[in-house]
């Protein structure tokens, strides 16, 4: 009787220091700290010439090697939205897919006012920044 005590009271405290170890170290990926860096870049490639679909794709590769894991994209708003409620979302579903592939983190940005000249959906072109109608349109 002695024995099988010894025997299950073994078995039970391997059981707790498991769960402790598995409780402090999950074995799943970990996330990382609030205060973690990630080091991004936008992976843009020469312009001129007109880049290839396989420029940007070496640009990317070439991001990745230098060890960035996050990918900042932008895209105009007039690009998004050509005319009132129709969205082209091509370009940036094509974006995530790509960037998935390579594991990055994406930071997009939606371009509005792009250094001089306003980047919105041409019906918006003359309508004030702080207009209810441009805030709406922006936030749908």
């Amino acid at each position: 009787m002695h024995r099988i005590l010894s025997l299950l009271g073994g078995l039970l405290l391997a059981a707790g220091l498991n769960a402790c170890h598995h409780a402090t170290h999950p074995t799943g990926p970990i996330p990382p700290s609030p205060h973690a860096r990630l080091f991004a870049i936008s992976a843009l490639p020469r312009l001129i010439p007109p880049p290839t679909e396989q420029d940007y794709l070496q640009a990317i590769n070439m991001v990745y090697r230098a060890g960035a894991r996050g990918w900042e994209a932008t895209i105009r708003w007039k690009d998004l939205e050509p005319s009132p409620g129709v969205y082209r979302l091509g370009d940036v579903a094509d974006t995530m897919a790509l960037a998935s592939q390579k594991n990055f983190t994406v930071f997009l940005g939606i371009q509005i006012l792009n250094t001089v000249p306003r980047e919105v959906p041409p019906d918006l072109e003359t309508t004030s920044f702080s207009d209810p109608v441009f805030i709406d349109r922006f936030r749908r």
